[in-house]
């Protein structure tokens, strides 16, 4: 709930832009690999991110999170537990999220521009919705 309730708090068509990014990259690989479940790729997805925000907006809650530790873990659940196979869904979601963060994080701040955000208009008219 932090990803929605906080990094992206009043920007709906922001977080849905982000799943849809996140998503687009399991699709395409799912068309080359046939795999049943993408959960793993998406929450692994949603994690990275979360931990690159956490760590960047200098949360002192969580000090742990870190892309060190998030490659631990994705040793652990991916080769230790299901073999090199598996991994890749998680894989997939880490490098989506890395692009994500890289594109939307730090080129909006070097360049002054707006990737991967949509309009206030498009916000408010998705909350009105809501």
């Amino acid at each position: 709930a932090e990803i929605e309730g906080s990094l992206y708090r009043e920007k709906p068509a922001d977080f849905i832009l982000f799943l849809i990014f996140g998503s687009a990259f399991l699709l395409v690989y799912a068309v080359f690999e046939p795999i049943v479940y993408l959960g793993e790729g998406l929450s692994f997805f949603f994690f990275y991110y979360w931990g690159k925000r956490i760590v960047s907006n200098d949360n002192q809650r969580i000090l742990f999170v870190s892309p060190i530790w998030i490659s631990i873990i994705l040793l652990f659940t991916g080769f230790l537990k299901y073999g090199f196979h598996f991994v890749f869904p998680q894989l997939i979601g880490y490098s989506a999220a890395q692009i994500y963060f890289f594109v939307h994080d730090v080129l909006n701040l070097k360049f002054n521009m707006q990737f991967f955000c949509l309009s206030s208009s498009i916000n408010n008219f998705i909350l009105g919705i809501l």
